[in-house]
C-alpha cells in the first residue's frame, strides 16, 4: 500500500527568487521588461506589474495570466528542490508528483 503525502502550495511574490521568477514568466510564455525594482510582464491581454513582489494589472481579466505565472513559478520551484534532493518530478496534467528511488 502506497503512502504519500499531499501538500498545497500558496505562491508569495514577495519572498521570490528574482532570477525563478523570471525564468517562471518565460516559461509561462509571457515576456517581460526589468525596469529598477518593478517587473512589467506583458500578456496577451494586457500588462501586469511586480513590485516589491506585489501584482498590480489594470485589466481584470490579467488575474488569468498572473494565476498561470504563480503556477509556473510553483512548479519552478519544486523542480529546483528536487534536483537539490534528487528526485524524478512525474507531471500529469496540473499535478506533480515526487518520487525518490
Amino acid at each position: 500500500m502506497p503512502c504519500y503525502e499531499q501538500n498545497l502550495i500558496s505562491v508569495d511574490l514577495k519572498a521570490a527568487d528574482h532570477d525563478m521568477l523570471l525564468e517562471a514568466i518565460t516559461a509561462a510564455g509571457m515576456t517581460y521588461n526589468v525596469v529598477g525594482k518593478k517587473i512589467e510582464v506583458k500578456t496577451p491581454i494586457g500588462q501586469i506589474t511586480i513590485t516589491d513582489g506585489k501584482a498590480t494589472f489594470v485589466n481584470p481579466n490579467c488575474q488569468i495570466w498572473l494565476n498561470k505565472l504563480k503556477q509556473s513559478y510553483s512548479l519552478k520551484s519544486i523542480e529546483q528542490i528536487a534536483k537539490k534532493y534528487k528526485f524524478n518530478i512525474i507531471q500529469k496534467d496540473n499535478k506533480i508528483t515526487l518520487r525518490k528511488y
